[in-house]
């Protein structure tokens, strides 16, 4: 098909289908702009924030099961499996760390785990034999940062002042 061409549906149902699509998308694009005042030239005007209750972390791994053996003796305890590529630990002042297979991004993420003792995590990490040189501290922060078998970053990090995330 050239680019100027234009694939029309080949059955009046399709057209109708088509056309009923088009006017849901253009009737949530009207309530979107209601909701956030939207104007013509695009701007808005009215404040949107976001109501974020929690957080997820999520890294991709190459082979799920040597991962989550890795994890759970990071942690201690076995992971949950909600889906049959994906691993979960859930922690106890919120937040989860998902795990999943998908070795094309595998060792490409990172993410910052917040202990109340990043002694105690180094450690438990030692005793893994995990490389735990990459250390850190200042007067608001210690930090040790390690990566897991297929190479994603992992910072375990002990805020030191209380106004930071914990």
């Amino acid at each position: 098909m050239a680019p100027f061409e234009l694939a029309l549906p080949s059955r009046r149902g399709d057209v109708d289908q088509a056309l009923l699509e088009l006017d849901k998308r253009d009737a949530f694009d009207r309530t979107v702009d209601e909701l956030i005042g939207h104007t013509d030239d695009n701007s808005c005007t009215k404040e949107v924030t976001m109501g974020i209750d929690n957080a997820l972390a999520s890294v991709a791994v190459t082979d799920l099961h040597v991962a989550t053996a890795w994890y759970a003796q990071l942690f201690g305890r076995a992971g949950t499996t909600p889906m049959t590529e994906l691993a979960e630990w859930q922690f106890p002042r919120g937040g989860w760390l998902q795990v999943y297979q998908l070795p094309e991004r595998a060792g490409q993420g990172s993410c910052t785990l917040a202990v109340s003792d990043v002694a105690a995590v180094i450690k438990q990490l030692s005793a893994m034999g995990v490389d735990i040189s990459q250390r850190s501290s200042d007067s608001n922060v210690k930090t040790v940062r390690v990566t897991d078998p297929d190479g994603n970053h992992i910072a375990f990090a002990e805020a030191m002042d209380s106004t930071l995330a914990q």
